[in-house]
């Protein structure tokens, strides 16, 4: 006698195939279970994962990962789905649950509407092909979805009800919302102050009275809706901040480094560079007699040795040598920009003068003045002098330079604490290029 098969029913069925293709949950378990009956298997249980979609990774499908449980240790060897597109929608996530879960434990499956088999080679084609069909119609659909959602927001249509802090839906677009816009505002003014998410966060709920989480004030850091952009389309809706505003607290968000362990702040974190293999130099610490002495070395020397940049530079030596020189740095490099800029100032562009005279040498050729010799000739030569539209280039804004300059940070430096230090050198450096215990070059904004 045939050992009875221990069964389980899958069903994967998304909010919008409910409403409509009817596919409803009640009538796939009674289609699975009539199933299991005729061919005389015990269904064990029902594994349903609600209000999934078809694009969903394997992973995210928790009832599914679970059945695959079930199947490692033993409890089911038969698995029933209504139809294949139910259990898969591509090839890759199909071979890789055969190959990972189903054929090394013995078990196999079956669709209730469709008929497959996995036993001869034609049988295995027709799945590939079906999955390859199905995948193909899932992208299509995701791709027609994609251009739906494109074109209604270039119209300024809101895509979703849904919008971060300080931004809601009226009349169907997005706008600000007067009742805590002013508080999103408030998050990029402040981490822009304090060049940490952790202390804006803790201003920001101090100030106002709300409780921003870490991770959603950095969501909102990073969101381009705050400066009027969507999906790449500027201008989508009101900017909360200037695009300038909301590009520099990108660039310090890159910057910026979530303290762990001993909570060191490093005056030049992520801003030294190892000029032999451009990797970055991290800080580190020696501590001798209770006192902490601060260095930055090369990354991938530290870690692998595959750099030769095996010395370390000291914070309190760099901080010295930028404090004796900076001023005389940051005038060349104004002079140097402002000379460049004179430099490859663009030629005025003369088509249109050379144009005109373009037109009056058609004229003396028809008219019989000159011949066809003479006519290529000088067209070739004002052709020549056509200056073209040259490329836009953007132009380097020194005021955050010039303004530095002006600040005498030198009389209220030795005031400042640590995090302070750390913005205003982050407010001019773009880069500190090091090799050895030398400084090599210094790249500013």
């Amino acid at each position: 006698m045939d050992e009875i098969k221990r069964a389980a029913g899958y069903i994967r069925v998304s909010t919008v195939e409910q409403s409509l293709k009817g596919l409803s949950i009640e009538t796939q378990i009674t289609e699975i279970e009539n199933y299991a009956k005729y061919h005389g298997m015990k269904l064990e249980k029902v594994y349903i994962d609600r209000g999934i979609t078809a694009r969903k990774s394997l992973e995210k499908r928790v009832e599914f990962m679970r059945m695959m449980k079930d199947v490692e240790a033993g409890k089911i060897n038969h698995i029933i789905v209504l139809r294949l597109d139910r259990f898969f929608r591509n090839v890759y996530d199909y071979h890789k649950m055969m190959n990972e879960y189903l054929t090394p434990n013995n078990c196999d499956w079956s669709a209730v509407k469709e008929q497959y088999t996995t036993a001869t080679t034609n049988g295995r084609l027709m799945i590939n092909l079906r999955l390859s069909i199905a995948e193909q119609e899932c992208d299509t659909d995701s791709d027609r979805i994609k251009d739906v959602l494109d074109h209604r927001a270039r119209q300024g249509y809101a895509i979703t009800g849904e919008q971060p802090l300080g931004l809601k839906v009226e009349n169907k677009r997005v706008v600000k919302d007067p009742e805590n816009n002013h508080i999103a505002k408030a998050l990029f003014d402040t981490f822009e102050a304090v060049n940490s998410i952790k202390k804006a966060m803790e201003i920001v709920n101090a100030t106002y009275g709300t409780k921003i989480f870490y991770n959603t004030v950095a969501r909102i850091l990073k969101n381009p809706l705050y400066y009027g952009c969507y999906r790449g389309m500027e201008g989508y809706c009101e900017a909360t901040v200037t695009k300038e505003q909301f590009f520099n607290v990108q660039r310090l968000l890159k910057m910026n480094v979530r303290k762990r362990g001993n909570k060191r702040t490093y005056i030049f974190s992520q801003l030294l560079v190892c000029d032999l293999c451009n990797n970055k130099m991290p800080g580190h610490a020696c501590v001798s007699r209770g006192k902490d002495f601060k260095y930055y070395r090369c990354h991938k020397n530290a870690a692998s040795k595959q750099c030769d940049n095996h010395l370390s530079i000291r914070e309190e030596h760099l901080e010295q040598y930028l404090l004796d020189n900076v001023e005389k740095l940051l005038e060349e490099y104004i002079i140097s920009v402002e000379v460049e800029e004179k430099q490859n100032k663009p030629k005025k562009n003369n088509r249109a003068a050379v144009e005109k005279k373009m037109q009056r040498l058609n004229d003396l050729y028809i008219n019989g003045y000159i011949d066809m010799e003479k006519y290529k000739n000088d067209y070739a030569e004002l052709q020549a002098l056509i200056v073209d539209e040259p490329e836009k280039t953007a132009k380097k804004d020194l005021a955050s330079v010039k303004d530095f300059l002006q600040g005498d940070f030198k009389t209220i430096y030795s005031t400042l604490s640590v995090e302070e230090k750390q913005t205003l050198w982050r407010s001019v450096i773009k880069e500190i290029r090091v090799f050895g215990k030398d400084i090599v070059d210094i790249k500013f904004l």
